[in-house]
């Protein structure tokens, strides 16, 4: 696949993952951004990099989730249609399924032994959110357990195609992870710094400027696309409002 056909078809799933939940997209320079890199990272050939992953890092709310949602989908329709074609061509074909855990239920199944557990470190594609949150360790029948630690060694020694999503930096995630999964990440992922503000934050701080400043006049109609930010806040300052 073409940089151009990934970057295409990762920003079409990425704003359908918008689209469901009743969001507005925004097409920012810091998201073009983004899903360039994605998509760089995505058709890399072996001799431009030896990598096998993808690192993540950014804010809270800024995206990361909803790109391996979009990752997700944009790999289920390409099955599909390789599926398909492999069928009218009488071959067999290799299933790829993107499989996506937060990090702190990945602890969970394997303080459980949970046979989940051991699927996911041998999937073909896993994407691990919000890595980071939570301890490193973790205990099960007195014994101390690393899951994260022990997925990613697991899977760099079979070289399978893993996603980390984290709001710690790489220097921060290798801190918390110890040295040797610095090394790890350094061999398998390819770093991405996801930019810009918490946009959920963002949004919900707009939508009270809004209500608020609707109570004080009713000139300014929350959900007005006419009435910025800006204005609102100015609308606070005349009428001397006490901080939140």
């Amino acid at each position: 696949m073409t940089f151009e056909s990934a970057f295409d078809l990762i920003d079409y799933h990425y704003q359908a993952e918008v689209w469901k939940r009743h969001d507005t997209f925004e097409r920012t320079d810091s998201y073009v951004e983004q899903i360039n890199e994605f998509a760089k990272a995505l058709t890399l050939t072996e001799k431009e990099s030896s990598h096998f992953g993808v690192f993540i890092s950014g804010l809270c709310g800024n995206g990361k989730t909803t790109l391996i949602k979009a990752f997700r989908s944009a790999v289920s329709d390409l099955d599909k249609t390789y599926n398909a074609f492999a069928e009218d061509m009488q071959k067999t074909h290799k299933r790829y399924d993107v499989n996506i855990i937060e990090a702190r239920k990945l602890t969970h199944l394997a303080k459980k032994e949970d046979d989940m557990y051991y699927k996911l470190m041998d999937c073909n594609i896993l994407c691990i959110d919000d890595c980071g949150i939570g301890p490193a360790e973790t205990m099960s029948w007195g014994n101390v357990m690393s899951p994260v630690e022990e997925i990613l060694e697991y899977r760099y020694e079979k070289q399978l195609f893993t996603v980390i999503t984290s709001n710690l930096t790489p220097p921060e995630f290798s801190a918390k992870y110890g040295g040797r999964i610095k090394s790890r990440l350094l061999g398998m992922m390819y770093q991405i710094a996801f930019s810009g503000e918490d946009n959920r934050a963002h949004k919900y701080e707009e939508s009270q400027y809004m209500e608020v400043a609707a109570s004080i006049n009713p000139g300014y109609e929350t959900g007005n696309d006419a009435v910025n930010v800006d204005t609102v806040v100015s609308a606070f300052m005349d009428n001397e409002l006490e901080p939140f």
